[in-house]
C-alpha cells in the first residue's frame, strides 16, 4: 500500500483494524475543512441555508465514516474484482 510503512500495515493486519493511506488521511483533512468553511457559511448566513448545508455535513461526516472504516471504495473493488473473475474464467485475461 502507497503511504503506509510496514509496521502500520501489519499492525492493522494483526488487530484487524483499518489501515489508512496517506490519501485516505489526506482526504479527510480535506473533508474536515470542507466542513469547517460550510459551518462557517451557515454561520455566516444566519442559518439560511441551514436545511442544504444539514444535509451536505451529514454526507460529510458519513464519508470520514468510511473512510476511518476502510469501507470506501469496496463496493467498486468488488464489482471489478468479479468482472475480472468472469474474464478469467472466460480465458479473456491472463495474470
Amino acid at each position: 500500500m502507497v503511504g503506509v510503512n510496514i509496521s502500520e500495515y501489519v499492525r492493522g493486519m494483526l488487530t484487524g483494524t483499518p489501515i489508512l493511506t496517506q490519501i485516505d488521511r489526506e482526504m479527510i483533512g480535506e473533508l474536515r475543512r470542507q466542513g469547517g468553511l460550510l459551518k462557517r457559511i451557515h454561520l455566516d448566513s444566519g442559518g439560511a441555508y441551514s436545511d442544504m448545508t444539514a444535509k451536505i455535513l451529514n454526507e460529510i461526516h458519513g464519508l470520514i465514516v468510511k473512510l476511518k472504516e476502510g469501507s470506501l471504495g469496496k463496493k467498486e473493488n468488488d464489482i471489478w474484482e468479479s468482472r475480472g473473475q468472469r474474464l478469467n474464467q472466460a480465458g479473456g485475461m491472463k495474470a
